[in-house]
């Protein structure tokens, strides 16, 4: 393939080579483009802000205007104006997407974000028929792995068995258990070194090359397949693994059948019992461990090589126009009635007449403010769904200090009961089917006056994962899992802190008195990063 075309590659993390995104530059784009320009997202707006980093991002495209934009989305990083201006400042430049983790995201995320480019990757490939579904055409799916970062070293296996990665869902109780049947196991990776009885298995933090060595080093890698929700999933450390010619103890997942279709390449294992066992039987029998690795390695080289993907994939993309974004995309069609909750005191009959002329209700309120676009997005999400209710995550916001958290609606429905859960839920952020809404008007009414109700369940609500809304009312509940609101306040300390600016900027000083009279969140969340700095510095 002749090298041809400019590409920017400004995907999240592309500067750090530890990230999948860091590692793809030059290696794999390097080899099918000219010219690559990275700008790396999280860098700038740890170094400057949010804001800062949507306007550079613009104009560096206005400057060199790529054929190519490759693009990780995260979460909120770009505004969605960001996005839509793109084919404004360079109408000819193709805007491409990594969507990493459809199997939690699709529904309530990615099936958003995926119209408004021109190519979606996709990793987890039973996802590909719902983009199909949805009318998203230009999908690729990209499972695999630089060839020229992962091989076989031919090195000592000095380790028994290792893991890496993070202490996620039961991890931790599986480790332990290996740990206390006798297995030497070595672990590796962020969020281990809070074990104290794991101090003497834990190998620390890994670079990217360290890691290939440790897969290089261990007679069996434990490969680890749940996600967050506590589901199997595609993980691509099973092709890593194997692209060291190294072995790989998977746990059970019936999509790595469709990588692997040969049964002899990979081996799986249901439970911690059935763990132990295979451990404990691979480690005694060497021949036969290294053989299986030896044919997941050749499997891996002839059909998983990112590389080739990527090179079919720009191929197919080279012919292409860019795409013109549809203008009628954020028009809407359908009329939202919006109420105030003081009006949900109105009788049944006048709420049944107000509503005659519209499509969909919603609320509002004094202290909280619908950002652009939320009419549209859950709207799609009703129609795309064929569900009654949207709910959208939201900010809260001070005046002197901008969006401070960010609730995440879809993961506090799975982790909380639902009592909980209502009580961090504002009117605002639906939007309901009339229909529906006046069959259970009186649920609703319940719902939002924190009472016992029937209306919250998976059959009912779509989940929007994009904050469409800022409000200044904080949750008056005591609630330990703080990954439910993001902490967005802590951009803006990075940034204060990388200026030298830490103990000079008002904006601290606001947020600590803020965080003491009017958020406990923000507060909790400040005294745990600084026992979390305290007990890195004095292990």
């Amino acid at each position: 393939m002749i090298k041809q075309g400019k590409i920017l590659l400004a995907s999240w993390a592309c500067h750090n080579k530890n990230y999948m995104s860091g590692q793809i530059s030059e290696r794999i784009l390097g080899k099918i483009f000219k010219e690559i320009i990275t700008f790396d997202p999280q860098e700038v707006t740890y170094n400057y802000g949010k804001k800062e980093m949507n306007e550079s991002f613009l104009k560096v495209i206005k400057k060199e205007r790529p054929d190519y934009i490759f693009l990780w989305l995260i979460y909120d990083e770009f505004y969605i104006d960001t996005l839509l201006r793109i084919r404004e400042v360079s109408p000819l430049s193709k805007v491409i997407n990594f969507f990493g983790d459809d199997d939690t995201l699709f529904y309530n995320y990615s099936r958003y974000y995926a119209p408004l480019f021109d190519a979606s990757l996709i990793f987890q490939r039973n996802f590909f028929p719902e983009y199909k579904k949805e009318g998203i055409t230009s999908v690729f799916i990209t499972m695999g792995v630089d060839l020229e970062s992962y091989g076989d070293l031919k090195i000592e296996k000095k380790y028994d068995v290792s893991f890496i990665g993070t202490p996620k869902s039961d991890r931790y109780e599986m480790i332990k258990y290996l740990i206390n049947n006798g297995i030497n196991v070595k672990v590796f990776g962020f969020g281990w070194e809070v074990y104290p009885d794991l101090a003497k298995y834990y190998g620390g933090k890994l670079s990217n090359e360290d890691f290939v060595r440790v897969i290089n080093q261990s007679k069996i890698n434990i490969c680890l397949t749940k996600n967050y929700q506590d589901k199997p999933h595609y993980k691509g450390r099973i092709i890593e693994i194997s692209a060291c010619k190294s072995f790989a103890l998977n746990e059970y997942f019936d999509g790595y059948s469709k990588i692997y279709k040969e049964s002899k390449e990979i081996v799986m294992f249901k439970d911690k019992e059935d763990l132990l066992n295979k451990v404990k039987y691979y480690l005694r029998n060497e021949k036969e461990r290294e053989k299986i690795a030896e044919m997941a390695y050749k499997e891996t080289l002839s059909n998983l090589s990112l590389e080739v993907q990527f090179i079919n994939l720009f191929k197919k993309l080279f012919s292409k126009k860019a795409k013109k974004l549809d203008k009628t995309f954020f028009e809407e069609n359908k009329r939202v009635l919006y109420l105030t909750k003081e009006s949900l005191h109105l009788n049944y009959h006048d709420i049944k007449k107000a509503l005659k002329n519209f499509d969909y209700v919603s609320f509002t309120d004094k202290n909280s403010e619908q950002l652009k676009y939320k009419e549209h997005f859950q709207i799609y999400s009703l129609e795309k769904s064929g569900k009654d209710i949207s709910i959208c995550d939201y900010y809260i916001y001070e005046k002197n200090l901008g969006n401070c958290l960010s609730f995440q609606s879809n993961n506090a429905f799975l982790m909380l009961n639902k009592e909980t859960f209502s009580k961090l839920l504002l009117p605002e952020q639906f939007i309901i089917k009339k229909n529906f809404f006046i069959k259970n008007y009186k649920q609703f009414i319940k719902l939002f006056n924190n009472q016992k109700n029937s209306i919250l369940n998976y059959e009912n609500i779509v989940f929007v994962s994009i904050p469409l809304l800022k409000t200044t009312t904080v949750p008056k509940l005591k609630l330990n899992k703080n990954e439910l609101f993001l902490p967005k306040f802590e951009d803006k300390l990075r940034s204060i802190n990388q200026q030298g600016k830490l103990f000079l900027d008002a904006y601290v000083y606001k947020l600590i008195i803020y965080s003491i009279f009017r958020n406990k969140f923000i507060k909790d969340r400040i005294i745990k990063r600084l026992k979390d700095e305290l007990k890195k510095r004095f292990r």
